[in-house]
């Protein structure tokens, strides 16, 4: 073989390794593209989840422990207790105005009443006999319903109201019923009859 053979095998030679390294090169650069887009996409990924994992964090932080919320909830259970006892009292209280209210409000309409004498005896003649006497605490009316034997039979009510007596006489006579108004104070009330000995049977009742 010639020297000049031998040259061009190791121009042959040499052009063959080169082709060979440019293409591993190529190939290592073709490979390399889509590696690093998907380090740059994982790099991406990671970012985002550690953003998300700061933000969890975050709120996380933002919740109390639960000895603060357990701290909350006592003191609302205490508050509730307290507007609840409130509540009662404030109802109890109305209860008694409205029953004080009921109350005045029948003395406005003379609903109250009390039964002074309910029975009957023997009167004689030109003689009273008294039903009833007290002390009363509010205005209203004394009726007397009475039955007796003699048309002079009478009844009377008596009102002493501080400095002032009132005094009223009205006839029942056989069957009548009798109204006399009446103010506070001392109340006496009596049945009498002139010139006859009478029975009688007679109830007194004082509204107010």
């Amino acid at each position: 073989m010639s020297q000049q053979d031998s040259l061009n095998m190791k121009v042959v030679v040499l052009a063959v390794i080169c082709v060979i390294l440019l293409a591993s090169t190529i190939g290592a650069f073709v490979l390399y593209i889509p590696a690093q887009t998907q380090i740059d996409e994982k790099n991406q990924t990671i970012t985002s989840l550690n953003q998300q994992i700061s933000d969890l964090q975050a709120q996380l932080n933002a919740v109390p422990d639960n000895s603060d919320l357990q701290s909350q909830i006592d003191s609302l259970k205490n508050t509730n207790l307290n507007l609840q006892d409130q509540w009662n009292q404030m109802n109890a209280t109305m209860y008694e105005y409205v029953e004080a209210y009921n109350n005045q409000q029948k003395y406005i309409d003379l609903k109250a009443y009390g039964t002074l004498y309910n029975n009957g005896t023997t009167l004689d003649a030109n003689s009273t006999i008294t039903l009833w006497t007290g002390t009363i605490n509010y205005a209203g009316y004394v009726l007397i319903d009475a039955t007796s034997n003699t048309t002079s039979t009478y009844a009377q009510a008596t009102c002493v109201f501080g400095d002032y007596t009132i005094s009223y006489n009205q006839t029942l006579g056989t069957d009548n019923t009798v109204v006399f108004a009446v103010l506070p104070g001392t109340l006496t009330v009596a049945i009498g009859n002139i010139n006859q000995k009478t029975n009688f049977n007679a109830t007194a009742t004082y509204y107010y």
